[in-house]
């Protein structure tokens, strides 16, 4: 017969009366505001606009990635603590390492921006709903790593979490500095497009980089501030 005793020691899984861990209400609250941003962001509305215009579509993905992925990683604990075998993977896996949630969710973010790839996506819609899977997962994954401290001993300082936390800056925000400062418009998908406002598509992709630019490092600052604890 299976030992119960170590299911309910896996790591990471909350235990009745365990109160070093959050209260569930708000993991309950988290899951449901992040939900809640994801549906506004793919919303029929928001995904005409950002057809049309990258500025918001670079609005989109901030959403999903700054915002949807840090809530629903903060629900993860709880999602985890309902099904052991999911505890004990998580307590395991090679991807919540931190290092591999780095390079997963950055990989994610730059291939699905190369030219080719992202006007691909937006004329495929299933693609298109692919890409958001994907940024969603991946940057879940990034957040989880570094909200849930069982599953990451590495991450148990101050300045580990810190290192963490700009390594995800500096990883992502060229990106937004590359819309931004490109003197021609990248993707060829809005080219013949006139973005909302009497913008041209060159000056639209512009503010799209500065959003992608400035809300990554104001969120991983923001993400900072909270981490750290007092040692």
């Amino acid at each position: 017969m299976r030992d119960v005793s170590q299911t309910a020691s896996a790591p990471g899984v909350a235990q009745p009366g365990d109160a070093s861990l959050p209260a569930r209400w708000p993991r309950v609250a988290a899951a449901v505001l992040g939900l809640g941003v994801i549906a506004l962001a793919v919303s029929p509305v928001v995904d005409e606009v950002a057809d049309r215009s990258f500025s918001a579509h670079m609005l989109q993905h901030a959403l999903l990635i700054y915002l949807a992925a840090p809530l629903l990683a903060l629900a993860w604990p709880l999602v985890a603590s309902r099904w052991p075998a999911l505890a004990r993977w998580r307590g395991t896996s090679l991807l919540m390492n931190p290092i591999s949630a780095v390079v997963i969710s950055t990989v994610a973010l730059w291939l699905w921006h190369l030219p080719a790839l992202y006007d691909f996506a937006l004329e495929h819609e299933p693609v298109h709903i692919l890409e958001h899977l994907a940024f969603i997962a991946t940057f879940t994954l990034y957040w989880a790593v570094l909200v849930d401290g069982g599953v990451s001993p590495k991450l148990a300082s101050n300045e580990a979490r810190a290192l963490y936390l700009i390594a995800g800056a500096i990883l992502t925000a060229p990106l937004g500095a590359i819309l931004l400062f490109a003197n021609q418009v990248i993707y060829s998908h809005y080219v013949d497009l006139l973005p909302p406002g009497g913008r041209t598509p060159l000056e639209d992709q512009q503010i799209g980089g500065a959003i992608m630019l400035f809300s990554g490092p104001l969120v991983y600052g923001l993400a900072a501030v909270l981490a750290m604890r007092r040692e």
